[in-house]
């Protein structure tokens, strides 16, 4: 029979139904501030407390960075930067409280603005104990920082860089206790956890061979080329490291998430560039994968004397070097780790390797950038025996994008944070803000706990550059607060934000955003004996649209066809089966066969997104074009052979 007899006669037989899925109510930012003066400034931590007001710590070089009267530092200190904390109103529109702490040099690693590289991630670790007094980590080369009697120690140990761990009362007002810890090298406070007898743990790195490890602890020799990771665990008062471990292999080891799990156990991820890493057997990957880094997960027992289980995650082919630079394979970063509601271990991060592990039904299982030049975000789903990847996929677009923090809400899907540089990151409809507007931008996405479906995604930003570094959910799950840094003068917020002006070279924010609607609408059309269409207008935006498909089909093969106005645009497929290839294509009309759909369970999910411009080598402003799709209409048909 020939294929169009062959057409017809199946499609009389059969039907299939394609389903375009719109959001059900918009997403929006219900308050934003800029914090800041006239250098650069950033916030990396925030909390909550139990009235509803938002604690921020940060990073600053601006000496007329808003202080408070009666704060415990009211002016900068001097040399290069100073940690800040602040506490604001739940609305944001209040500078409640505002100190600065640090010495005669620097505190905190890095903190450079480089648009390729950004300001370093790893800025101080911040949490709320049990009375609401505020602990940060983070380190410092100034001489004098300052350090409270009894603390377990008060002088700074060399020339490099000591870890510091510090209480504020919560008025900001006292600097309650505070420590320095480490050896003689280089040592760096990440993440901090507060236990329930009050003791209080932290997870750094460090470069120093006299790092204070405890007697029997489960690593007591430095073991790296520049640094291992360590726990430290201090008596409440700060007074004492009651137990301490080293942890890594004879390569590098970068801690960026530390928990502790119901039976006192402590889990921390970051990444390794060890091929000797202590793995242990029956975990998802013994094996380092060829890379220049993959994210390592370790378990310690609740004394640090015994490695529970340890595992590498990432992948090994990269393809080009990015950018001409000397990473010749993938690179995979985590950033921010958190407990699903099934005692799952939730990992996001970043990486260049084209084969991570990628599993289940996920909603982005492509590496995103065709030149193998750039990386993408990742998300990945892992047993807490660290034994199986249960779902992992990546989350990016054509160029750069990162994500840093993860939580959980209270239906169990995840909401994540981060940055993109991509113009074709996956948004949805709903999205407060589906373009980007400039180098790069933050993101704000909600993605359900099996990582089959995007349910909300926007850029947050303006015209420059933001990153976007950690996040918390109100009680309803559906308020967000991120804070970051932003270059942008035009940063987008509402009125109410205590600054709503741009102070000067990077300003920190702190927003607060509706995540919408989590359950979408959907038009539908029956495909029966002849091809039928359903026809959509564009939204008004400035340079793309974002269609979610969903595609039901039954039969041996299946084609999907996107007819677009006038003109010639680019299309990015993103297959929702790992069998399915991405396309890339300039037309008047996109298609995709499906011909594997025998093998094929369920919904085959993908996204497409579709521009009416040239996009440039690295997806950056000005985009050519008219950039206009406001009266324009795609129509898209499905059917079936």
């Amino acid at each position: 029979m020939e294929p169009s007899m062959r057409r017809i006669a199946f499609l009389s037989l059969c039907l299939c139904m394609l389903t375009l899925i719109f959001a059900a109510s918009a997403g929006a930012v219900e308050y934003a501030t800029l914090v800041g003066g006239n250098a650069r400034d950033a916030a990396y931590s925030l909390a909550i407390d139990s009235e509803g007001e938002v604690l921020v710590a940060g990073l600053t070089r601006s000496p007329d960075f808003p202080h408070t009267t009666g704060a415990y530092m009211e002016t900068f200190a001097g040399g290069d930067s100073d940690l800040f904390v602040i506490r604001l109103s739940a609305d944001l529109g209040t500078l409640i409280a505002s100190t600065f702490v640090g010495g005669n040099d620097h505190e905190g690693l890095d903190f450079e603005y480089d648009p390729d590289y950004q300001m370093d991630n790893a800025g101080p670790g911040m949490i709320l104990d049990a009375s609401g007094y505020i602990l940060v980590t983070g380190n410092t080369m100034s001489a004098d920082f300052p350090t409270t009697a009894g603390a377990h120690q008060t002088a700074h140990n060399g020339t490099y860089e000591d870890a510091y761990l510090l209480r504020l009362a919560p008025d900001l007002a006292t600097l309650v206790q505070s420590t320095l810890f480490g050896g003689v090298h280089r040592d760096y406070g990440r993440r901090i956890v507060v236990e329930p007898d009050g003791s209080v743990v932290v997870g750094g790195d460090t470069r120093s061979a006299d790092f204070p490890v405890s007697a029997g602890a489960y690593d007591s020799t430095y073991n790296g080329d520049e640094r291992d990771v360590f726990l430290a665990r201090f008596s409440s008062d700060l007074s004492a490291i009651t137990e301490a471990t080293l942890f890594g292999g004879a390569g590098n080891e970068y801690c960026r998430a530390l928990l502790r799990d119901g039976q006192g156990r402590y889990y921390s991820t970051g990444w390794t560039t060890s091929v000797d890493l202590p793995s242990t057997p029956g975990a998802f990957d013994l094996d380092h994968n060829g890379g220049s880094r993959d994210v390592y997960v370790a378990l310690l027992s609740a004394d640090f004397s015994s490695l529970d289980a340890c595992t590498y995650l990432g992948g090994h082919d990269w393809g080009e070097p990015y950018h001409g630079g000397d990473h010749e394979g993938g690179c995979d970063e985590a950033n921010g780790m958190v407990f699903d509601t099934s005692g799952n271990l939730v990992l996001v991060g970043t990486t260049h390797s084209i084969d991570f592990p990628i599993t289940g039904a996920v909603f982005d299982p492509q590496f995103n950038d065709g030149t193998r030049q750039s990386y993408d975000g990742f998300i990945a789903v892992l047993s807490a025996d660290l034994s199986t990847v249960h779902y992992a996929t990546y989350c990016g677009g054509r160029h750069m994008d990162e994500l840093y923090a993860v939580r959980v809400d209270a239906n169990g899907d995840l909401v994540i944070a981060g940055g993109a540089r991509s113009i074709d990151f996956p948004t949805t409809l709903d999205g407060f803000d589906t373009q980007t507007g400039g180098y790069m931008d933050g993101v704000l996405l909600r993605v359900s706990a099996d990582l089959s479906t995007l349910l909300y995604s926007a850029y947050m930003g303006g015209t420059a550059f933001e990153q976007a570094y950690d996040l918390v959910l109100d009680d309803s799950g559906m308020v967000a607060t991120v804070v970051g840094y932003t270059k942008s003068a035009d940063f987008q917020f509402p009125g109410g934000g205590f600054d709503q002006v741009h102070n000067g070279d990077v300003d920190a924010f702190v927003l607060q955003s509706d995540l919408g609607a989590s359950v979408p609408h959907t038009v539908d059309t029956s495909l029966a004996a002849s091809p039928s269409s359903a026809t959509l207008p564009f939204s008004s935006m400035m340079c793309a649209d974002v269609i979610n498909v969903t595609s039901f089909h039954r039969g041996s093969v299946g084609r999907l066809n996107v007819w677009l106005p006038g003109g010639q645009y680019y299309a990015n497929y993103r297959g929702g089966s790992s069998t399915l290839s991405p396309l890339e294509t300039w037309s008047t009309c996109w298609s995709q066969w499906f011909p594997d759909l025998p093998t094929l369970e369920g919904d085959i999910r993908f996204q497409l997104v579709v521009f009416d411009v040239t996009p440039s080598p690295y997806n950056q402003p000005p985009y050519p074009g008219s950039g206009d799709m406001a009266t324009d209409q795609c129509t898209v048909t499905g059917w079936r052979e």
